[in-house]
């Protein structure tokens, strides 16, 4: 019911979360790296 529907909207939340984080880590590390080339 609508329980199951929360949690699987928060879960596909979370989910999204974590995306944008290993994101920012990689563009963090492309920066650092590109910082290192200059």
């Amino acid at each position: 019911g609508l329980q199951y529907t929360a949690d699987t909207i928060k879960s596909g939340t979370d989910e999204k979360s974590k995306t944008n984080a290993m994101l920012q880590n990689g563009i963090d590390e492309s920066e650092n790296n590109f910082k290192g080339l200059t």
